[in-house]
């Protein structure tokens, strides 16, 4: 998943790429907000979003304009409550535009039909890196978290010699 800032009619919007999701939607908050043409769609259907709960997609925004950092892209948009984003891209818009994701980077590049490929910027998140202590991890552990630890050595003293035997196990995995 990858976090993008766009705008629709020349309103910033916060989206949302999913490529586990198979459509793209629009949420009914943005719809108002913009006032965009929603057309009912013949035959509703039911999704279950991530959190479990299952909602009936009942209309749709048809040939949606919006702009994705500087990229400009007309998509059919469910509509359906999102939570805190505006719109959800699925893999509808993501094989219709070819796009290229890049998660490590939070990019993805849009190849065009003549050939070139744009470059979309993502919205970069935060890894937090916490210092615990021994005790800390310990009940992390028993508990079922996953725990990635660090023994850090200060070589600047090579006082004995540094021997894999000489570090200290906490658990065998």
């Amino acid at each position: 998943m990858l976090e993008v800032e766009g705008t629709l009619n020349k309103k910033p919007i916060s989206i949302l790429i999913d490529s586990g999701t198979s459509l793209s939607y629009v949420s009914p908050r943005l719809v108002e907000r913009c006032g965009l043409h929603q057309r009912k769609i013949d035959k509703s259907w039911l999704i279950q979003l991530a959190t479990g709960t299952k909602r009936r997609v009942t209309y749709f925004v048809k040939k949606c304009e919006f702009y994705m950092n500087n990229f400009k892209t007309k998509d059919d948009l469910n509509i359906l409550p999102l939570g805190s984003y505006d719109l959800l891209i699925g893999m509808d818009s993501l094989e219709k535009h070819r796009f290229v994701l890049n998660c490590y980077d939070k990019t993805f590049s849009c190849i065009k039909k003549v050939g070139n490929a744009i470059k979309i910027n993502g919205i970069p998140r935060k890894v937090s890196i916490h210092e615990i202590s021994a005790l800390q991890m310990k009940k992390s552990v028993r508990k079922g978290c996953k725990v990635f630890f660090v023994h850090i050595l200060d070589n600047s003293h090579e006082t004995e010699k540094i021997n894999i035997r000489n570090i200290p196990i906490l658990n065998e995995f």
